[in-house]
């Protein structure tokens, strides 16, 4: 296989302890992979990632399938009055199982301009696309899950056993009931002699819309073999999952409005020590646990073409062929976001008994985190209260032993006990080094530091606050 040594990137020489990288930005990413910090890299796909190519996606303000929709319902071929307050209630019924068993038409008349448009070729691989497939060539993509039917990552030279078609795929046709396999060819026909546009934008559309009947059943359910809304997914999806991803150390989520289900909940299954970086022209993600500006996650807010363009170049890695590099203009961070609520974290490497003595102070709502040791803290009873992190330990050793109500999910009293140990232990020379992570909502904490500290042993950033915590702590949605 090939591997990241293909770009003659190396691992640079680790120091005792560093705080583990913070990545901010696509230039970030890079650097952590030239580091070698970083050597597998998946990527999730939404319908923004094909956005340049001129197909419009599902759910952007304009131009998108579901936003246009609900103007044409007297253009599509109703069948009655409950048909049509399915779709005035959600639109995006109209690609649903429960309607396409009951009038096949619908779903064939809102995808004519798609299915016909893609069959002959008229929208091709994006930039983003191309640049995905120059770096699964240099090693440094492992997979790519796409929830996009319109197979551009092959068109794009991505290799078959390094996508996951979550959706399934439109070059693929079959009967809905029977499953018998029909032609692309045969479906690209049909659409244009038999399927009226409701857009009006074809003179040479017919009036009325037949369906496709299969040829071995008789029935009409010939369709694109793509997962409709309401139709689960495979029986082994989470398995499959599961393995594309299993020891990536990085996720790049691109141009999806991460509100499906189940994918979107595909990156909260990746463990702490993954990375996420979300690509998309919009703020998302806060509603599946992404939280922004803690180092872990990083929001990009900008089209997936030039994204993929400043990490290309930042890689030094060569992208053939598809359509010419795009400007390379970039909307904001989410710290450049204006009126963004902020919190701060403090990290710091504990190397030796002294810096134990380090005086801490946080707020109520602050988290306190030693990832090495698996130990996540929500401090109120040194709330406000300056302490030193010697004293800081011994006092939730003996808080948590007196009050096991504070320990949750540790499986009784020998999780607690587990628990108690780890806590002992960091106070242990033998236990050093360790990382030491306040996250303070309300930008309270503080730490004392030495001044022979560096940024790879301490450092103070801002974070973006999410929408829970806002709420909580009255600062608005």
């Amino acid at each position: 296989k090939a591997t990241v040594s293909v770009l003659n990137w190396r691992v640079s020489p680790a120091t005792q302890m560093a705080l583990p990288p913070r990545l901010e930005t696509l230039e970030d990413v890079a650097a952590a992979v030239q580091s070698g910090r970083v050597r597998r890299i998946g990527a999730l796909l939404g319908a923004g990632v094909s956005v340049s190519a001129g197909i419009p996606d599902y759910r952007t303000s304009a131009g998108g399938l579901y936003n246009a929709l609900p103007d044409l319902l007297s253009e599509l071929s109703l069948q009655d009055a409950a048909e049509r307050a399915m779709l005035e209630e959600d639109v995006t019924r109209v690609a649903s199982r429960e309607l396409f068993e009951r009038n096949p038409r619908l779903f064939m008349e809102a995808k004519r301009p798609f299915l016909i448009g893609l069959y002959e070729g008229r929208w091709r691989p994006t930039y983003a696309h191309h640049a995905l497939a120059a770096l699964h060539k240099a090693g440094a993509l492992s997979v790519v899950l796409t929830q996009n039917i319109d197979g551009f990552e092959a068109a794009a030279g991505l290799p078959g056993e390094a996508v996951r078609q979550v959706h399934g795929s439109l070059q693929d046709v079959a009967c809905h009931f029977c499953a018998a396999p029909h032609s692309t060819a045969a479906l690209l026909e049909h659409c244009r002699r038999q399927v009226k546009d409701v857009t009006g934008g074809s003179p040479t559309a017919p009036a009325t819309t037949a369906p496709m009947l299969c040829q071995t059943c008789g029935r009409a359910g010939v369709r694109p073999k793509v997962i409709m809304y309401d139709e689960p997914l495979a029986d082994d999806f989470d398995a499959e999952v599961d393995a594309a991803l299993e020891g990536i150390d990085l996720l790049l989520v691109m141009g999806t409005s991460l509100t499906v289900a189940p994918v979107c909940h595909i990156p909260s299954r990746l463990p702490e020590s993954c990375y996420r970086v979300v690509v998309n022209a919009t703020h998302v993600g806060e509603d599946v646990g992404f939280r922004y500006g803690r180092g872990r996650d990083v929001l990009v807010l900008d089209d997936c073409d030039r994204a993929m363009h400043r990490l290309v170049e930042a890689l030094g890695v060569c992208v053939d062929g598809g359509p010419p590099p795009p400007s390379a203009a970039t909307g904001p961070s989410v710290g450049e976001l204006p009126g963004v609520p902020m919190g701060r974290r403090i990290e710091c490497v504990v190397r030796t008994p002294e810096d134990l003595g380090r005086v801490l102070v946080h707020s109520r709502e602050a988290t306190i985190k030693v990832p090495a040791a698996d130990v996540d803290l929500t401090s109120h009873v040194t709330s406000g209260v300056p302490h030193t992190l010697r004293d800081f330990l011994a006092t939730h050793v003996k808080e948590v032993a007196r009050n096991m109500q504070m320990v949750m999910g540790m499986g009784g009293a020998a999780g607690v006990q587990a628990f108690l140990q780890q806590l002992e232990a960091l106070a242990a020379p033998a236990s050093m080094p360790w990382v030491l992570i306040v996250d303070d909502p309300e930008g309270e904490a503080s730490l004392s530091h030495a001044a022979s500290d560096t940024p790879e042993t301490y450092r103070v950033t801002a974070f973006a606050l999410t929408r829970r915590e806002r709420m909580m702590m009255g600062r608005g949605d």
